[in-house]
């Protein structure tokens, strides 16, 4: 006899979610600007036809993205963008939409060159066998994808893949959870630009450089491998912008 099937719950987006990111890009662009306050609770009330609960619930997340400050009997106040936390996908997803996403990207390769050849030098020193055989397995996979069916988006899920690899050998949760919010931006944007199919060759012989560094145990050698790929990551990226 089997046994029946679990029903698992639908999920759907909540109420606040369409009002976090109307107001998310308001503050983004400037619309609101640093020391300006939020529309009052009445006015979000009637301007969305949402309750005052889910007004409060809007708030609250946009708190908790670091976008506003709330004030207890006071209106609550746009922060300054030193405090917005841009690793968050809906903070991100309106620097895109606002026009900014030239200037977030910048901002991302610079945290890139900082915590992906520490991740990598961590992944050298940490690595398990099983790790590291993953990391070749995902090597060989982009040489093949860059040698014979050039497939853009195979290539970048695998990259996506193998970076994230580095991040668990490294055995660092922290540098992980950065480096895969700092990936979902950065790849969408290679997605969208399309990077040239010639040049699968040359990032597919760089992540088997990485790898093979990590496989001999080289820390060293695999944080300049990294800095070498992130490089022309960024240069290929700069080059599509112009």
């Amino acid at each position: 006899m089997t046994s029946p099937a679990v029903s698992r719950p639908v999920l759907r987006p909540r109420l606040s979610d369409g009002v976090v990111s109307d107001l998310v890009r308001e503050i983004i662009s400037g619309r609101l600007g640093t020391g300006d306050t939020l529309p009052a609770e009445p006015e979000l009330v009637g301007s969305y036809g949402i309750s005052k609960v889910v007004v409060r619930e809007s708030i609250l997340s946009l708190q908790a993205l670091g976008l506003v400050v709330v004030q207890q009997g006071k209106r609550t106040l746009v922060t300054n963008e030193r405090e917005w936390d841009v690793l968050s996908p809906v903070v991100q997803d309106a620097f895109r939409a606002e026009g900014r996403g030239r200037e977030l990207n910048t901002q991302l390769h610079e945290a890139r060159m900082i915590v992906e050849p520490a991740a990598a030098g961590l992944s050298a020193a940490r690595a398990t066998p099983e790790r590291i055989a993953e990391l070749m397995t995902l090597a060989d996979r982009l040489d093949e994808i860059a040698s014979s069916s050039r497939d853009l988006r195979e290539f970048l899920r695998t990259d996506r893949m193998f970076h994230d690899v580095i991040a668990q050998a490294g055995d660092n949760v922290a540098i992980r959870a950065m480096m895969r919010d700092l990936h979902r931006y950065m790849s969408s944007n290679w997605e969208e630009s399309r990077i040239r199919k010639s040049e699968l060759p040359l990032l597919a012989r760089q992540h088997r450089v990485i790898a093979q560094a990590v496989a001999a145990r080289d820390p060293d050698a695999a944080r300049a491998a990294m800095v070498e790929h992130i490089s022309l990551a960024s240069k290929i990226e700069t080059e599509r912008a112009n």
